[in-house]
């Protein structure tokens, strides 16, 4: 029997379409079985989330039709006085 892999995902940025797509080829070469554990962070939870519903295609377009003008600010600095 083989050993079981645990797999680490930083996430952050343009990482997380590559991370998606070395996933989902992994999971396709070695099936999920052979995966103990994925630990992630920040963007990469959503990544391993979708990959193990079997959604890739979903999360996919969601990463290659992202730009700037589709994402809220959530905080902006123009207003703020320079010390």
């Amino acid at each position: 029997m083989t050993d079981k892999v645990n797999i680490f995902m930083p996430g952050g940025g343009i990482k997380c379409i590559f991370q998606l797509i070395w996933l989902k080829k992994y999971i396709d070469d070695n099936g999920l079985d052979s995966i103990e554990n994925i630990y992630c962070i920040s963007f990469a939870n959503f990544i391993a989330y979708f990959l193990l519903l079997d959604e890739y295609t979903e999360i996919y377009n969601f990463l290659v039709n992202l730009s700037d003008n589709k994402m809220k600010k959530s905080i902006t600095f123009k207003n703020v006085d320079k010390v």
